[in-house]
């Protein structure tokens, strides 16, 4: 059971639907049939549309994903959060506004390169919108880079006769001071925050931020006031992604408790706040409900003659950090659930408010993998780590004399998702009991 060094392709393959796969070849032609999501180490997800041919394909460290051509050549790459496709050969580009933003490449030799301008749109900012050049070189959208900037601390001075405010540079965050609040004069410090004690499950963190509000006088710190003060946060629509806008309140941390409370706030829609006033100043955050709740499996609803890649046919895992969790294969949906009872229909709203997060692994202890370009055979364990099962010896003591039946082949392109672990060299080491209770939902396996 020992072989040759696998080699990785690093990038984590999705699959818009759990039962279809693209036949990836290692070294004559990709062929992709069906659509197939890969999610770049940068973050970025990029679909391969079904049916596209390329002699190889390779998605490199930095994010850019690398071609060689052959006669056949024809391959789409779309980006549905519309971000701008960049090939170095040129290729048929189109943009379609709040859908899509792809590029078809027929180039029939030689190499070439592809890379996403992240997180620059397309659409908007097209001159012609929709197709935007034929071959050769050409057809990249002209965009504008992002103006928000990165939140940084802010202070201000508040006197006593007259009050006074400070505001985040970003406007994240600002306080206003009426008259009266404070006794002597002062500086006011609003610190962002992205290491912090979780709310839990139930809340999701807007922005993934919260603030340390701080008055000081003469260097002492003044924790409390004579008059409310108003907190004031601003948000944007990415802020609250898998979040229900109405259920948004602000919490401050108990540091006796340490737990997170809810002091309430008044939410605008339509300007993206929510306003609050206090009367002591501590950590405070925005918090908001999921629209759907973690660990729920969710899908789009089918029309009646829906193709089996059709993109409705998928189901997600929605996790706890507000994320999708795409189900590689049934084989993986079906070392986590014996049926489809569970699943939800949502709407495309719904489902878009939901980044993706990443492939949900194998359960641990219901089944060894091996890797179609390897023939080393792995017993799963916690978060997706591989152990090698050294001997036959083992796999038998682990599973019995039909061991080889609980073997399944995975894509090279899926190995990204898993880690290797230690070695399984003795079957006491490994209790695939012990390891599957343990992994009691997804959330808890994957850590997340």
């Amino acid at each position: 059971m020992s072989g040759k060094k696998l080699s990785v392709i690093a990038v984590l393959v999705m699959f818009v639907s759990v039962i279809s796969f693209p036949a990836v070849g290692s070294a004559a032609t990709v062929t992709f049939s069906s659509d197939t999501t890969l999610l770049l180490p940068n973050g970025v997800s990029l679909t391969v549309l079904g049916g596209s041919l390329v002699e190889s394909l390779v998605v490199n460290d930095n994010s850019s994903i690398s071609l060689t051509f052959d006669t056949d050549t024809n391959i789409t790459f779309r980006s549905y959060d519309v971000y701008v496709i960049n090939s170095s050969t040129g290729g048929s580009q189109t943009c379609v506004p709040n859908g899509y933003n792809q590029v078809t490449i027929t180039t029939t030799s030689g190499s070439g390169g592809v890379t996403v301008d992240n997180p620059t749109l397309g659409c908007n900012t097209l001159a012609s919108g929709g197709n935007t050049g034929g071959g050769g070189g050409g057809g990249t959208p002209v965009v504008q880079q992002p103006t928000t900037p990165t939140p940084t601390s802010t202070s201000a001075t508040i006197t006593s006769s007259a009050g006074g405010s400070a505001t985040m540079s970003n406007g994240a965050a600002s306080v206003i001071f009426p008259t009266g609040a404070v006794t002597s004069d002062g500086t006011v410090t609003i610190e962002p925050q992205t290491s912090f004690i979780s709310p839990g499950a139930a809340l999701g963190v807007v922005g993934g931020t919260v603030y340390d509000f701080a008055f000081t006088v003469g260097g002492q710190t003044v924790s409390t006031f004579s008059q409310p003060v108003t907190l004031t946060f601003t948000y944007d629509n990415s802020d609250i992604s898998g979040l229900d806008e109405s259920t948004l309140g602000v919490y401050y941390f108990d540091t006796d408790t340490n737990q997170w409370i809810e002091v309430g706030g008044t939410i605008n829609a339509a300007t993206n706040t929510i306003s609050v006033e206090v009367q002591h100043f501590t950590l405070f955050g925005v918090f908001g409900q999921p629209i759907v709740a973690s660990g729920r499996l969710i899908k789009l609803a089918c029309a009646a003659n829906a193709d089996i890649n059709d993109p409705c046919k998928s189901v997600y895992y929605v996790g706890k950090n507000n994320k999708r969790f795409v189900f590689p294969n049934e084989k993986i949906y079906a070392s986590w659930y014996s049926d489809f009872s569970q699943v939800e229909i949502v709407s495309a709203e719904t489902m878009a408010a939901y980044q993706i997060g990443g492939n949900v692994t194998y359960r641990p202890g219901i089944r060894m993998i091996k890797i179609q370009s390897d023939p080393k055979v792995y017993a799963v364990d916690a978060n997706g780590s591989l152990r090698w099962v050294v001997t036959e010896a083992v796999a038998q003591a682990l599973y019995g004399s039909a061991w080889n039946t609980m073997v399944d082949d995975i894509s090279a392109a899926f190995f990204f998702s898993y880690t290797i672990g230690a070695d399984v060299a003795d079957s006491a080491t490994y209790n695939k009991e012990t390891i599957r209770n343990a992994a009691v939902d997804i959330n808890t396996n994957q850590v997340l």
